[in-house]
């Protein structure tokens, strides 16, 4: 016999299959399962939480354009503000 590491991946699922063959669910396994899914709490939370990952790149998106949109209004205030201070007005 080969040792594992030169079996092919082939060979090993084929002997990993007929090994597992015998094995099946224990009784009522799956009304287990489906009772602990239905004893599961519905919250507020599994609510927000799907919506999470629809709405949040959305928001980064927002905040990116609402920082943008600050950043240029505050550059063209500080623009119009600099004039005034570099000019002088002579009385006569």
């Amino acid at each position: 016999m080969r040792s594992r590491i030169e079996e092919s991946y082939d060979a090993r699922a084929l002997r990993l299959g007929r090994a597992t063959d015998g094995l099946a669910p224990s009784v009522g396994f799956n009304a287990r399962v489906l009772s602990a899914i239905v004893r599961e709490q519905v919250g507020w939370w599994s609510a927000v939480t799907p919506l999470a990952g629809r709405v949040l790149p959305l928001l980064v998106v927002l905040v990116l354009l609402a920082s943008a949109a600050a950043w240029h209004a505050a550059s063209g205030t500080q623009q119009a503000l600099a004039v005034p201070y570099g000019s002088v007005e002579v009385d006569w």
